[in-house]
């Protein structure tokens, strides 16, 4: 195991299985589901976050990845596959995602700005 996962447990399925037992709607069950990982998310290990992340529905992980800080997501996109990266590089305003490409490091900037709409990208 991880040492830096060591000791934490999984908060999207064990929040996931609680929160469906609840009588609350379904949307303010996945908005819990969001705000506990945010709580959590400076005290989890990257791959622990990258696990809960992959296990959120589509919408909560827009609502999520949004809500990061620019380093947060920068770390988030350096482990995903190009077309994974393309789709979330794509969600974010220009001005962000050239804040989250710089944060990436000069390794992933050519592979990122390569994953831009090519209307939107001045070389």
């Amino acid at each position: 195991m991880d040492s830096e996962n060591k000791g934490l447990t999984n908060p999207t399925s064990e929040s996931a299985e609680k929160l469906s037992s609840s009588s609350e709607p379904a949307a303010n069950s996945a908005q819990d589901l969001v705000e506990m990982l945010l709580d959590q998310w400076g005290s989890m290990g990257l791959l622990n976050r990258q696990e809960s992340f992959s296990h959120l529905s589509r919408t909560d992980a827009e609502e999520l990845f949004l809500r990061l800080s620019t380093h947060d997501q920068a770390e988030l996109l350096k482990g995903m596959p190009s077309l994974e990266k393309r789709s979330w590089i794509r969600l974010l305003a220009p001005d962000d995602a050239a804040d989250v490409i710089q944060d990436m490091g000069p390794e992933f900037r050519e592979e990122c700005l390569n994953l831009l709409d090519p209307r939107l990208v001045e070389r």
